[in-house]
């Protein structure tokens, strides 16, 4: 009983972080205020609470994930963003979701064009294309 109770008290301060990720995040875009820096640090500690009462495979932990890593790309913090990318490519493609594993693959591809590898950025948007069209998943080479 009290051990669930901690798990649901954990899990609602992840929820909590992950709400103030995001509105850190839409700050950005709105000019409100708030900076990169505060929405990847709410989506880390947010990530670090829903790993913790959720486990690191389940797909909310994923979705952080994704949150951080197009968050931290953004902020031109690559190596940050294609880390976090990665675990969310693996949790996604355990989990069979086609259109999250397309769009991760493709945020590879804005990552790369954006360091300016491109032909390493076409190969990650073909792959996003494999996916959508239902040919494969492969979350083990890269990184």
């Amino acid at each position: 009983q009290k051990g669930a109770r901690k798990k649901v008290k954990v899990l609602e301060g992840g929820l909590a972080l992950l709400h103030l990720a995001s509105h850190a995040n839409s700050s950005l875009s709105s000019s409100r205020g708030g900076t990169n820096n505060d929405a990847i640090a709410h989506y880390d500690r947010a990530y670090d609470l829903l790993k913790k009462s959720l486990g690191k495979g389940d797909t909310r932990v994923a979705a952080c994930l994704y949150a951080t890593g197009t968050v931290a790309a953004r902020a031109m913090l690559y190596e940050k963003a294609e880390s976090v990318l990665w675990e969310a490519l693996k949790v996604r493609e355990m989990a069979r979701e086609i259109e999250n594993c397309a769009e991760i693959w493709h945020e590879f591809g804005e990552i790369a064009m954006n360091k300016g590898l491109y032909d390493e950025a076409v190969k990650f948007f073909d792959q996003s294309l494999e996916v959508r069209e239902g040919n494969g998943f492969s979350a083990g080479g890269g990184g």
